[in-house]
């Protein structure tokens, strides 16, 4: 019986370190190589891991599949639980996928970038085929950059819009610029203000009461252009409220100009004349505005102390006492009262 050759230390040195109790691999070690770069290996290409380190170093460990990649390489690089994911690879191919396909690996045929995960919501996709329009989880519709949801229905655009189930005519399915009017049944673009801002509506049926942003509700039948909230609330009237704090972007009174009491500021309902009873002159059957104490010019208490009859008027000049006064001046006249 022969006796099997000893193998020098630089034999050995070239072979495969794969070994087992019954030997050691008899074939020699390869040389992995990348963009011209050539990289030992321990192992034979039978043996070895075919994936080259990012420190520019090929794998140490054994391959474990028939693809030729270790345990190592094998598992998604992705996190979970605060450590590393367990799963393996998708397709347990390295070359071309790092994350897996459970979790980790977008799921758009052909892609190797991982999914989003905000707040532990699994976005399926990767930022690149994921729709731009905010938590949506459904894949761009190119050369759209949002889903068809979110594309705007109308031919040849691809600009964003809010998306809704249904049909296309929906008002939801449109960007701002081909918003359809929300009116059941109509088919206008709807109405872009002088800001560029687009109500809900078309200029058929859009509110017209003007503030900023513009009010998206519809008009009402019967009213001047305005929905219930801008209509004036007396009752019968359709008119269009009084808008006030233009400053601010503008809010509505409580009535119409017609209605509203003519104090700046105030937004109350006239009572006789053009005020509102607070601010009416407390003289009887008067409609002119109320002043200081309550009354208008021609009603205001007499100066004179203790005295309070109303104050003499003659046409628009109102003198400062009532007409006893203006007719008996001297204080001693007032013995006789």
């Amino acid at each position: 019986m022969s006796r099997r050759k000893r193998l020098t230390p630089q034999e050995l040195e070239r072979l495969c370190s794969y070994a087992t109790p019954a030997g050691r691999c008899p074939y020699s070690r390869v040389t992995l190589t990348r963009d011209g770069n050539r990289y030992p290996s321990r192992f034979c290409k039978l043996h070895c891991c075919k994936k080259i380190d990012t420190n520019n170093a090929a794998c140490l460990n054994m391959r474990t599949n028939n693809k030729g990649y270790c345990q190592q390489h094998l598992l998604c690089q992705g996190m979970m639980n605060d450590g590393r994911c367990n799963n393996y690879i998708k397709n347990y191919d390295p070359k071309e996928f790092r994350f897996c396909s459970q979790y980790h690996n977008c799921i758009q045929q052909g892609c190797a970038n991982q999914r989003n995960h905000p707040n532990g919501t699994d976005y399926r996709y990767c930022p690149d085929h994921r729709c731009d329009h905010q938590d949506c989880v459904n894949p761009k519709s190119p050369p759209s950059s949002f889903c068809a949801a979110h594309t705007c229905a109308a031919p040849s655009c691809l600009a964003r819009c809010p998306g809704a189930t249904g049909d296309a005519h929906d008002p939801s399915r449109h960007c701002d610029r081909h918003r359809m009017c929300a009116t059941a049944g109509c088919r206008r673009f709807a109405h872009v203000n002088e800001h560029g801002v687009p109500s809900a509506h078309c200029g058929e049926h859009h509110c017209r009461f003007e503030q900023q942003p513009p009010c998206n509700n519809g008009r009402v039948a019967g009213t001047e252009g305005t929905c219930v909230t801008h209509t004036c609330e007396d009752r019968g009237c359709g008119r269009v409220k009084t808008a006030h704090m233009a400053d601010a972007g503008g809010a509505a009174g409580r009535y119409c100009k017609r209605h509203e009491c003519d104090r700046e500021g105030c937004w109350e309902r006239r009572w006789l004349g053009n005020w509102c009873v607070r601010h009416t002159c407390a003289r009887r059957d008067c409609e002119r505005e109320g002043g200081i104490g309550d009354y208008c010019d021609r009603h205001r208490i007499c100066g004179t102390p203790g005295c309070e009859r109303f104050r003499h008027f003659d046409g628009e000049n109102v003198r400062d006492t009532c007409e006893e006064r203006e007719l008996f001046p001297s204080p001693f006249t007032s013995v006789f009262w």
